[in-house]
This record gives C-alpha cells, sequence and structure tokens, in this order.
C-alpha cells in the first residue's frame, strides 16, 4: 500500500519526508516513482524514495471524493481548509 500524507505545512512535512527516509532504510519499505502523481509538483526528493510534493490532492493519490467531484473535496480536512484553518501554515505569497 501507500502512505499519502496530507498537510498544508512545508516545515512538517519536511519532517516526516526526512523520518520515512529513516524508517525506509532497513529495506522493508519502498518509494513510488514521480511519474504515479503527475498532476501535483514535485518539491523535493529524500534519500531515495520519498518525494514531497505541491498541489491539490486528486485521483492520482487515491483522494476521494463522491461522483468524481475534484475540486472541492469531502474529508475533515478539506472542510477545514475552507473554512480558513490553513492560514497560519505556509502560504505561497
Amino acid at each position: 500500500g501507500r502512505l499519502i500524507i496530507v498537510t498544508d505545512n512545508l516545515i512538517y512535512a519536511r519532517l516526516v519526508s526526512r523520518t520515512m527516509v529513516r524508517i525506509m532504510e532497513d529495506g522493508r519499505l519502498k518509494g513510488i516513482s514521480t511519474r504515479e502523481v503527475g498532476d501535483l509538483r514535485k518539491l523535493e526528493t529524500f534519500g531515495s524514495g520519498v518525494h514531497l510534493f505541491e498541489g491539490k490532492p486528486s485521483i492520482s493519490i487515491g483522494h476521494y471524493t463522491p461522483n468524481g467531484n475534484f475540486s472541492g473535496g469531502t474529508s475533515y480536512f478539506d472542510r477545514l481548509w475552507r473554512t480558513g484553518a490553513g492560514k497560519h501554515a505556509d502560504m505561497k505569497k
């Protein structure tokens, strides 16, 4: 399976990415190729298989929305973001 972590905090994303590299050192886990998430922009690569992407969650990472409508999202995180809760985190200026 995959582990997909969605966050609006770049510092946290980098911490999780570095932690995953350490966990993967024993060889039991492996990263994914970047072609599997082509609709997102790759920001950084950690180690040999942990990739940090930027963009909206989409079908390419298994983000589910009813009826195939991917514009708004239906998760708790999506609803929280729409109410403005993400304004405290890293945002492009």
